[in-house]
């Protein structure tokens, strides 16, 4: 099979990040050129803290209840969207490094990744309860703790999958599953 491709996109008309490409797969494991990759945590996402809505199916948003969370620039939001795409495994900092600013990244690349980090965090575990945290500083990177309704992606992921196995049986159920799953893009 073809190799799955996602785009982290910090040009957008709106100023934001834009996540494109095969989201209906199982979650990737990035390993760039100079080796980055991601690796799972060992963090039960249900003790997850307060509800955030992480959305990466269109622009890259997040909220806390109804009231939207302010996320910074493009490249601060292609953080966060490299994170989401991984959400509950550790990322690090070298494929954060690489995704936001390519093979060539500016001399100071990683202090600028630790101020985005610095920023995210307090926005994300802004309502944290009991020192759980949404956005954290793990060994060898960072992770992004989400259950999966939090996420739209684990959301059509999951209606999709579901409707998939319902067309052998309930073709009527498999096309409203399918519709909701495709409902959930923007």
């Amino acid at each position: 099979p073809a190799p799955t491709r996602i785009v982290v996109s910090t040009n957008t008309p709106s100023g934001g990040a834009r996540i494109s490409g095969d989201a209906g797969l199982p979650p990737l494991v990035t390993k760039g050129p100079r080796g980055a990759v991601t690796a799972p945590v060992d963090v039960d996402p249900a003790a997850a803290v307060s509800s955030v809505e992480f959305r990466v199916l269109g622009p890259i948003e997040a909220s806390d209840g109804a009231q939207p969370l302010r996320l910074g620039g493009p490249k601060q939001r292609a953080v966060l969207a490299m994170l989401l795409l991984h959400a509950n495994e550790v990322v690090t900092a070298d494929a954060l490094v690489e995704a936001v600013w390519g093979e060539e990244p500016p001399t100071k690349a990683r202090q600028t990744l630790q101020v985005y980090a610095a920023n995210l965090r307090k926005v994300l575990n802004k309502n944290a309860s009991d020192g759980a945290e949404h956005l954290s500083l793990r060994r060898g990177g960072y992770s992004v703790q989400a259950r999966p309704d939090e996420l739209d992606l684990d959301v059509f992921r999951q209606r999709a999958e579901t409707g998939r196995v319902a067309h052998a049986t309930d073709p009527r159920r498999a096309a409203a599953l399918l519709g909701s799953a495709l409902a959930v893009w923007r």
